[in-house]
């Protein structure tokens, strides 16, 4: 151990060779026992270590995750209340005990996978009343990064947890830095981002990535806007005068602006199910020259995705079943907490019963009902104008960037704007383009498109079987 921090794979060598012992109970177990510990509790897949980190801060409870990327590494910053023990953390790295309720054993999973499983590192920082512990490092990246840049890597604005995770193994560090397309070596930011947005959704932690909201449903992509798509309606199940009067109360989102402007909204309550609509932009319904509703042929150019009921265990997706899509464009994502289901060691596998599969049946009658209830509200949408969602804020609460180097980042974030601005400019230059009268005939073009959309929607949800994907 050097003053700069806490090299995890050389205390664990000192707790062996010394026996030492602290106020807790003992660190006996030797290095290669803790090496055995980690292949038996993988993880299933590559980055499911980023699903171990959030369900620790959806175990804590923490105001919110707050994540900041470059090509060289992603950090996890979040405060918990009361801040844990550095010393509880080095415990569970060491021991052989495990609880999926247990925040820092979740997060000590992911700690050990992300080393061990999949030969990344990381540096472990935590500040208390003001005081900086001294940090945890583990893998070969970090343990090769001079004490200062572990330092910056390390560094907290205010009370909380730092976890920085490199993105690059051994062999990938120098060239990673510099010329990582040249040196082909993986875009690790890109999926660790895919995982949050995606698998993380259902989060009752806001998680913020440069001041946006990551798991605002109505903005993951393949769940809510997306191009040539807008989002419809969320609704959560609630208890409406007892636990027999269950009901989906639900919030309308702007249908008569464009889907880009539509405001952020805050992540559905925790422990509650809930669904997402969203179907084709009305503004893009010029493709259709004369829309027929009998036609059989798919929305063009988009895909459109299958019907999703997605089971969340801690705040993130543990599994996932697909209902095949016969509407044109419009889609259903159900979320199901799934915590009293049965889980395996690594607290993302879930055992599915009879009884259990019973209940997700009658979960999709609860949808149908609610969905029927809205296609008669929405035959007279040109009448009404749903209230924009109130848009979240977020005080600064940002740390410095890992890894910011101008070789890797700068040539990558012109390349997004670009293409972003881009997509803004035709956007917006068409919706210029439309007369008013042109714009009440494609309203009315779409809304005629979304009832009959609906209506096979509400069809596949109560008579198509569902595929477990996972």
């Amino acid at each position: 151990m050097s003053d700069s921090g806490i090299d995890l794979k050389a205390f664990l060598a000192e707790q062996r060779h010394e026996g030492q012992l602290d106020s807790e109970g003992g660190f006996t177990i030797a290095a290669e026992k803790a090496l055995q510990k980690l292949a038996y509790f993988a993880l299933p897949q590559e980055f499911d270590w980023i699903l171990k980190v959030v369900q620790a801060v959806n175990l804590w409870n923490v105001e919110r995750l707050v994540v900041s990327q470059t090509r060289t590494a992603t950090s996890f910053t979040f405060a918990p209340c009361p801040q844990p023990d550095p010393a509880a953390l080095l415990n569970a790295l060491s021991g052989a005990a495990l609880d999926n309720a247990n925040p820092i054993h979740a997060l000590s999973m992911a700690l050990r996978s992300l080393v061990e499983q999949v030969g990344l590192s990381f540096v472990l920082a935590f500040r208390d009343h003001g005081e900086s512990g001294r940090p945890i490092y583990a893998g070969d990246d970090t343990t090769q990064l001079s004490p200062s840049t572990r330092s910056k890597w390390a560094h907290l604005k205010s009370d909380g947890i730092r976890l920085t995770v490199s993105h690059f193994r051994r062999r990938e560090s120098f060239t990673g830095r510099y010329i990582p397309t040249i040196a082909k070596v993986p875009n690790r930011q890109r999926e660790i981002l895919k995982i949050l947005e995606w698998n993380s959704a259902p989060s009752a932690v806001p998680i913020y990535l440069e001041q946006r909201l990551l798991n605002d449903p109505s903005r993951v992509p393949m769940m809510g806007f997306s191009p040539g798509f807008r989002v419809l309606r969320k609704a959560i199940l609630v208890n409406d005068d007892g636990p027999r009067n269950l009901k989906f109360v639900g919030e309308d989102y702007p249908w008569n602006i464009r889907a880009r402007e539509v405001k952020n909204s805050e992540p559905p309550a925790r422990g509650n199910p809930w669904f997402i609509l969203r179907t084709a932009d009305w503004a893009q319904l010029h493709h259709f020259v004369h829309f027929d509703p009998m036609s059989q042929m798919k929305f063009s150019p988009y895909q459109v995705p299958n019907h999703r009921l997605l089971l969340t265990r801690q705040g993130v997706v543990c599994g996932s079943y697909t209902i095949r899509n016969s509407a044109w464009g419009t889609s259903v994502v159900l979320v199901a907490p799934a915590d009293h289901y049965r889980s395996d060691l690594s607290g993302l596998g879930l055992e599915i019963n009879d009884r259990e599969n019973q209940g997700l049946i009658n979960l999709r009658r609860h949808v149908v009902d609610a969905l029927a209830e809205y296609r008669e509200e929405f035959i007279s949408i040109l009448d009404w104008t749903p209230k924009p969602s109130a848009r979240s804020s977020m005080t600064s609460y940002q740390e410095n960037r890992a890894g910011f180097s101008i070789f890797t980042e700068s040539l990558g974030k012109s390349v997004e704007w670009l293409t972003e601005a881009y997509r803004e400019t035709k956007d917006r230059v068409w919706h210029l383009q439309l007369t008013e009268r042109r714009r009440v005939v494609l309203l009315r073009r779409w809304r005629d498109f979304v009832l009959e959309d609906l209506e096979r929607v509400i069809l596949d949800l109560d008579r198509r079987p569902m595929q477990l994907d996972r």
